[in-house]
């Protein structure tokens, strides 16, 4: 028997009794809410997900500050000085997904395989032209 998970199971009853849940579908919905009604087995496989959902992170962020370091070396090397406020704000970034303190955003960076910069036929802007006259 484990005491710990006994005395768990125990206080979130005994909130739920507090809350007027006093029904036995209400005492398991409390029991489910707390996740104690899982079999060892549910819980060893959510333990694996969260930790490779963690690891898929970490490898993910630091792709991302690769990917902006690498967008800073090819601003101040192609660029010029012009262009150097935007290699540190890039470099900054990178450092700052490196040590965690921002998340990088989910969608794909806009020079992606899926961007274009040719115009399509629905960016293109036709001049008016004048109905003929008869």
């Amino acid at each position: 028997m484990n005491t710990r998970l006994v005395n768990t199971a125990a206080d979130v009853l005994h909130a739920a009794m507090e809350q007027g849940r006093v029904t036995p579908a209400g005492l398991a919905y409390a029991l489910e809410s707390a996740q104690l009604l899982q079999s060892p087995e549910t819980a060893a496989e959510l333990a694996r997900l969260r930790a490779r959902v963690a690891e898929l992170t970490d490898d993910r962020n630091r792709d991302v500050a690769v990917w902006l370091g690498k967008k800073a070396r090819e601003y101040r090397s192609t660029r010029g000085r012009e262009h150097a406020v935007q290699a540190e704000v890039l470099e900054r970034m990178a450092d700052k997904v490196r040590r965690g303190a921002i998340r990088p955003p989910l969608e794909d960076p806009h020079d992606s395989p899926l961007h274009h910069t040719y115009a399509k036929g629905r960016d293109i802007e036709f001049p008016q032209q004048e109905a003929p006259r008869v």
